[in-house]
């Protein structure tokens, strides 16, 4: 019986050296991991790329340009909107950040010191929209459209009852609900319409 209680403090024991072994090479990791964008001689810029509501952006370039010299690396975003750009030389560097659909965001001067990270978070606001219609003609019979018939073209909308008892309006008239329609604009001189 004592052999056995021997036996479980011995397997018991080899388990806890076994998980401390792990544990630490864990962490070895992760430290090692930490400085992964640096080394003695150079430094790194570090960060996160988010849009205006705080949502990552994977996938945005990050440019960090050297304003003594004109170097230039580059780097993308993954994950969570986490960039590392590393092996700079010291130096003062412009940082600009380019993603589809949103503004170009350029940050100046970013210094980066030897065997450190500089860290900046970019904030990207949504850009201009872009819209295209492509059109294809087809050739068959000529249309011809008289002008008369090309300013008779009519935008209509239909307001049920139930919109116009939920819709919060003084006065209850029909021209007040007539202009919350698309392309209905109010006339002064008139009924409003």
């Amino acid at each position: 019986m004592s052999l056995c209680v021997g036996r479980a403090k011995v397997c018991a024991g080899v388990r806890n050296v076994v998980r401390a072994w792990l544990l630490w090479c864990c962490a070895a990791a992760v430290l090692g991991a930490c400085a992964w964008g640096q080394s003695s001689v150079d430094g790194a810029v570090s960060g996160f790329v988010v849009d205006a509501t705080g949502a990552a952006l994977v996938g945005a370039v990050v440019q960090v340009q050297n304003v003594a010299n004109g170097f230039v690396a580059v780097g993308k975003t993954v994950g969570r909107g986490e960039f590392v750009v590393g092996h700079l030389p010291a130096g003062e560097y412009r940082v600009v950040v380019d993603y589809e659909r949103f503004a170009k965001l350029t940050l100046e001067p970013v210094v980066v010191e030897v065997g450190g990270v500089t860290s900046v978070e970019v904030r990207l606001k949504v850009g201009g929209v872009v819209s295209s219609v492509d059109v294809t003609a087809v050739p068959e019979s000529p249309v011809t459209v008289s002008v008369d018939e090309a300013a008779s073209v009519a935008t209509t909308s239909v307001i049920t009852p139930e919109e116009i008892e939920r819709t919060p309006v003084n006065g209850r008239r029909w021209q007040t609900f007539a202009l919350l329609t698309p392309t209905v604009n109010a006339d002064p001189d008139g009924d409003g319409l």
